[in-house]
């Protein structure tokens, strides 16, 4: 079977840094409390008119251009999010339009908190099972874009980003190598965090008549932006990601890694859990960023290579778990 890395890792914040003493401002709330949720870690927000594929495609060139690729050389392209730019067609295919990339096969998935993840592995799996030998792998999510701006979900305002990251997922060994990736769910915990509408179901507890994407009432209550009850999504982790993080190390044929980066919505939940994996974990890395869904790990582990803090070749697992409710683990060789 043969084997896929990851590599040519990069990375695209929109502008410049928004402190929490401007978004404060907006949001019509003291600072102190918008502190209190971004915990000194970097915002970003991205300009009007720019959705995901437009932020990923400048990366994506990036990636092509250090590769030496044209965009036709490429099998497949994944796109991660969970903010789309439309709602449809996907952000796949949009950023194939701006790669100029006609014919290539796009596709898109939506697995919220663990996207990475997800994306990772179902490359990985059209590598190794020779269905492909080369997909780029972008993952883009603005938060920004769906978080409400009255107050009303404060943690959640306060402590996202916007961001997007983008890769080439290739066949081979080395560094970049995926030498396992788990995921796992459970869809009765979906409203941990979630967001209802709109909504296609159409069932007589909405209160949706056909033809109509949101009712007036549900409109005004604000079902139409996220909601998340951290209490019960740091149980989830705390709960599940040890034993999948073992189970991934156990299926990498490792017995401990040199780094750990598990990326959440609550900084807390990430010391948590990352103390409870023993010396196997390894150190514990952190983003100085704040949350960008599924796009968090791989910006990461993008910056956690500029800081020095990862060479290539080292042994990291890659920890996810948020809405779903959904968590992951990961392992890979850090990229080049």
């Amino acid at each position: 079977m043969s084997a896929a890395r990851l590599a040519y890792l990069r990375y695209g914040l929109p502008g410049r840094p928004v402190d929490d003493a401007a978004l404060a401002s907006e949001l019509f709330c003291d600072q102190a409390t918008v502190e209190g949720h971004s915990r000194g870690r970097l915002r970003f927000i991205a300009p009007n008119g720019q959705g995901p594929a437009d932020l990923a495609a400048d990366v994506a060139r990036e990636v092509l251009g250090a590769a030496g690729l044209e965009a036709v050389d490429i099998d497949l392209i994944i796109f991660s999010t969970n903010t789309p730019d439309i709602f449809f067609p996907g952000s796949a295919c949009l950023l194939q339009r701006h790669l100029d990339a006609a014919t290539v096969g796009c596709l898109d998935l939506r697995s919220q908190c663990t996207g990475f993840l997800t994306a990772l592995d179902v490359a990985r799996r059209f590598i190794e099972a020779g269905n492909a030998e080369r997909i780029l792998l972008a993952c883009g999510d603005l938060p920004s874009r769906q978080n409400r701006l009255d107050g009303g979900t404060l943690e959640l305002t306060s402590a996202m980003s916007d961001g997007v990251a983008v890769a080439l997922v290739e066949r081979g060994d080395g560094p970049g190598q995926v030498l396992s990736c788990l995921v796992g769910s459970d869809g009765a915990r979906h409203k941990d965090y979630w967001c209802e509408f709109p909504s296609s179901r159409h069932l007589d507890t909405t209160g949706i008549a056909r033809g109509k994407r949101i009712t007036h009432e549900a409109f005004e209550q604000g079902r139409h932006f996220p909601v998340a009850d951290l209490a019960a999504m740091r149980q989830t982790a705390v709960a599940e990601l040890p034993g999948i993080f073992n189970r991934v190390l156990e299926a990498s044929g490792l017995a401990e890694v040199d780094a750990t980066l598990f990326v959440h919505l609550d900084p807390a939940t990430e010391a948590a859990v990352t103390e409870g994996l023993g010396d196997s974990g390894g150190r514990s890395l952190s983003s100085d960023l704040l949350y960008t869904g599924g796009t968090s790990l791989p910006l990461g582990l993008a910056r956690a290579k500029e800081r020095g803090e990862l060479a290539a070749g080292d042994n990291l697992a890659l920890l996810a778990a948020g809405a779903g409710a959904g968590w992951g683990a990961a392992v890979v060789r850090v990229p080049e």
